[in-house]
């Protein structure tokens, strides 16, 4: 099991465990050889412990608090994953939409829909979609202020948005199919 979201890096240099109250990390037990003093409380440079010694780490109340931080984890890990094509998808909609537009003025009309986008993902996100072709881009020199690239939708990117909205329509389709199941 990897600790790295229960730890920390300390000024040694090691790796020091996060350590809610009711943690304990025995370092006594057998680690199997890979418990380093000088990597720190958690031994392996991996951030892994020996199930004893996790065993001990855990304690009673910690498991609880544990298994909810892992669902954490897989939570942000498909958002994560699932927010990338949506992005794209996001992106080429409210180009379709609003025709062309820069990048923090598309920001702010992401965030005003409630995606929460940072200048690191959308800025990589449009020179990657440029590149491939359903975006176009253009510089623009107004008479005040500095110049601004503005991205538009191109003709791949435009038949490109019409295969992914179906795509995603049937995907959401078929999700609530799956919930209607349930209820049944």
């Amino acid at each position: 099991m990897d600790f790295s979201g229960k730890a920390r890096l300390y000024a040694g240099g090691g790796i020091e465990p996060f350590q809610p109250s009711g943690w304990r990390l025995d370092r006594t037990k057998d680690c199997g050889g890979t418990q380093d003093p000088a990597m720190g409380a958690l031994g392996a440079p991996c951030g892994k412990l020996c199930d004893a010694s996790r065993r001990s780490f855990l304690g009673a109340r910690g498991i609880e608090e544990y298994a909810l931080d892992e669902a954490l984890a897989i939570v942000e890990k498909w958002r994560s994953q699932s927010r990338k094509g949506f992005l794209d998808l996001c992106v080429l909609a409210l180009l379709e939409r609003g025709g062309r537009s820069y990048g923090l003025d598309m920001m702010e009309s992401l965030r005003a829909s409630g995606l929460e986008v940072s200048e690191g993902t959308l800025y990589p996100l449009l020179a990657r979609m440029t590149r491939e072709g359903s975006l176009e881009a253009s510089w623009t020199a107004p008479e005040t202020g500095h110049p601004r690239k503005y991205y538009s939708l191109s003709a791949r990117g435009a038949e490109a948005l019409a295969s992914m909205k179906a795509e995603f329509d049937e995907e959401i389709a078929a999700y609530r199919r799956l919930g209607e199941e349930k209820q049944r």
